[in-house]
Protein backbone atom coordinates (compact mmCIF):
# COMPACT_ATOMS: atom_id res chain seq x y z
CA UNK A 1 0.00 0.00 0.00
CA UNK A 2 2.86 2.41 0.79
CA UNK A 3 5.37 1.01 -1.65
CA UNK A 4 7.72 -1.93 -1.88
CA UNK A 5 9.77 -1.50 1.27
CA UNK A 6 9.73 -2.38 5.02
CA UNK A 7 6.55 -1.82 7.06
CA UNK A 8 6.04 -1.00 10.74
CA UNK A 9 3.07 -0.08 12.92
CA UNK A 10 3.19 2.38 15.82
CA UNK A 11 2.19 -0.30 18.33
CA UNK A 12 1.63 -4.03 18.71
CA UNK A 13 -2.09 -3.39 18.79
CA UNK A 14 -1.73 -1.55 15.49
CA UNK A 15 -0.47 -4.72 13.78
CA UNK A 16 -3.65 -6.70 14.34
CA UNK A 17 -5.63 -6.94 11.13
CA UNK A 18 -2.55 -6.09 9.03
CA UNK A 19 -0.10 -8.89 9.60
CA UNK A 20 -0.65 -12.60 9.93
CA UNK A 21 -0.23 -13.04 13.67
CA UNK A 22 1.36 -16.38 14.49
CA UNK A 23 2.95 -15.58 17.83
CA UNK A 24 5.97 -13.45 16.91
CA UNK A 25 6.42 -9.70 16.79
CA UNK A 26 9.48 -7.73 15.75
CA UNK A 27 9.81 -4.56 17.83
CA UNK A 28 12.26 -2.05 16.36
CA UNK A 29 13.76 1.38 16.85
CA UNK A 30 13.73 3.17 13.50
CA UNK A 31 15.64 6.17 12.14
CA UNK A 32 12.80 7.86 10.27
CA UNK A 33 14.81 10.45 8.32
CA UNK A 34 12.81 12.67 6.00
CA UNK A 35 9.15 11.62 6.28
CA UNK A 36 6.41 11.92 3.65
CA UNK A 37 3.04 11.92 5.41
CA UNK A 38 0.00 10.74 3.46
CA UNK A 39 -3.65 10.28 4.30
CA UNK A 40 -6.26 8.07 2.64
CA UNK A 41 -6.82 10.50 -0.24
CA UNK A 42 -3.06 10.60 -1.02
CA UNK A 43 -2.37 6.84 -1.03
CA UNK A 44 -2.28 6.74 -4.82
CA UNK A 45 0.90 8.89 -4.74
CA UNK A 46 2.86 6.11 -2.99
CA UNK A 47 0.97 2.88 -3.77
CA UNK A 48 3.09 0.17 -5.43
CA UNK A 49 6.06 2.41 -6.06
CA UNK A 50 9.31 3.61 -4.51
CA UNK A 51 9.23 6.91 -6.43
CA UNK A 52 9.03 8.76 -3.10
CA UNK A 53 12.66 7.79 -2.48
CA UNK A 54 15.31 9.39 -2.45
CA UNK A 55 13.49 12.60 -1.50
CA UNK A 56 11.95 10.79 1.51
CA UNK A 57 13.30 7.96 3.67
CA UNK A 58 9.93 7.05 5.17
CA UNK A 59 6.26 7.19 4.25
CA UNK A 60 3.89 7.66 7.18
CA UNK A 61 0.25 6.76 6.59
CA UNK A 62 -1.94 8.82 8.94
CA UNK A 63 -4.95 6.49 8.99
CA UNK A 64 -8.39 7.81 9.93
CA UNK A 65 -8.21 5.44 12.94
CA UNK A 66 -5.07 6.42 14.92
CA UNK A 67 -4.57 2.80 16.00
CA UNK A 68 -3.98 1.79 12.36
CA UNK A 69 -1.25 4.30 11.42
CA UNK A 70 1.79 2.71 9.77
CA UNK A 71 5.23 3.52 8.42
CA UNK A 72 7.15 2.27 5.43
CA UNK A 73 10.92 2.78 5.52
CA UNK A 74 13.04 2.61 2.38
CA UNK A 75 16.21 1.00 3.65
CA UNK A 76 17.01 -1.61 6.29
CA UNK A 77 19.90 0.57 7.51
CA UNK A 78 17.21 2.81 9.05
CA UNK A 79 16.62 0.04 11.62
CA UNK A 80 18.71 1.02 14.63
CA UNK A 81 17.96 -2.02 16.79
CA UNK A 82 15.33 -4.71 16.99
CA UNK A 83 14.11 -7.62 19.05
CA UNK A 84 11.84 -10.53 18.23
CA UNK A 85 9.15 -11.30 20.81
CA UNK A 86 7.72 -14.82 20.54
CA UNK A 87 4.62 -16.00 22.37
CA UNK A 88 5.38 -19.49 23.72
CA UNK A 89 1.75 -20.51 23.27
CA UNK A 90 2.29 -20.49 19.49
CA UNK A 91 5.78 -21.97 19.21
CA UNK A 92 6.82 -25.09 21.14
CA UNK A 93 10.35 -24.90 19.71
CA UNK A 94 11.24 -21.99 22.00
CA UNK A 95 12.01 -24.27 24.89
CA UNK A 96 13.43 -27.03 22.69
CA UNK A 97 16.06 -24.68 21.21
CA UNK A 98 16.68 -22.66 24.38
CA UNK A 99 15.15 -19.52 22.92
CA UNK A 100 13.12 -18.90 26.08
CA UNK A 101 16.26 -17.65 27.86
CA UNK A 102 17.33 -14.02 27.66
CA UNK A 103 21.01 -13.03 27.81
CA UNK A 104 22.49 -9.57 28.34
CA UNK A 105 25.33 -10.20 25.91
CA UNK A 106 23.24 -11.38 22.96
CA UNK A 107 24.39 -9.63 19.82
CA UNK A 108 22.24 -8.71 16.87
CA UNK A 109 23.78 -8.22 13.47
CA UNK A 110 21.21 -5.96 11.88
CA UNK A 111 22.94 -2.82 10.77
Amino acid sequence: MLGFEIYFARSIKGTFGKARFNGAIIAAEIRMGNVKEVDYNQLSTVRNTDRWYPEFNTVYYAHQDDQRDEFCIYDETQIIRWIIVIDERYDSKLQEYGLNVEYNDTKYFCC
